[in-house]
């Protein structure tokens, strides 16, 4: 089982996430590809087993990774890049 925590703004300690969604694994997949909620968060990742009596067993933790917005910046600074062929 997969366990994503949103934990945008806090110093998570395994059980005060903001909200969290469960993904189960199947077979030998070694990689997934996430439908993420809500953009412009922090998200972290912990793979584990749920128990007999509904609870959750972490065996390993990701490390924090941040979801962008999902649309263009309101900045005109950054609304162009420039990409320079070599």
């Amino acid at each position: 089982m997969l366990r994503i925590h949103d934990i945008t703004h806090i110093i998570f300690q395994g059980n005060n996430s903001h909200s969290y969604f469960d993904v189960e694994i199947t077979g030998k997949t070694d990689h997934w590809y996430l439908n993420i909620p809500v953009c412009n968060r922090n998200y972290c990742a912990e793979i584990g087993i749920k128990t007999g009596q509904g609870g959750f067993l972490p065996l390993a933790r990701s490390n924090p990774i941040y979801v962008p917005r999902d649309c263009p910046s309101d900045s005109p600074a950054q609304s162009r890049s420039r990409i320079v062929l070599r």
